[in-house]
């Protein structure tokens, strides 16, 4: 058996959640952009800009929340696999996450 199975192991989850977390991030960032566009053009020749103003910044407060989220999670679950791993103990993320690297192999 070879020796840094379970830090290869390791390495490869944490590879895996963050690529996830980047994908999400990266997601969210994107359908923020499009959704204020949209929005944008709605109202571009509306009346009522102050209703959309309202609505844009209620939206600009979900997305900084679920990016502050996303943010903290990103910096926590890597500390402690990291933790884990050093201890020589298997940690897995308790998020789904795709999996680009084999954890198992």
């Amino acid at each position: 058996l070879f020796p840094y199975t379970t830090l290869f192991r390791s390495c490869a989850r944490a590879f895996n959640f963050t690529m996830t977390v980047m994908i999400v991030e990266l997601s969210v960032i994107a359908l923020s952009l499009l959704a204020f566009l949209a929005l944008m053009g709605i109202t571009a020749g509306s009346q009522d800009a102050a209703a959309a103003a309202v609505v844009f910044m209620i939206g600009l407060i979900v997305v900084s929340g679920i990016m502050t989220v996303t943010l903290i999670l990103a910096i926590i679950f890597p500390i402690m696999g990291a933790i884990r791993a050093n201890r020589g103990e298997e940690y897995r993320y308790p998020f789904p996450h795709i999996k680009i690297l084999d954890e198992d192999g």
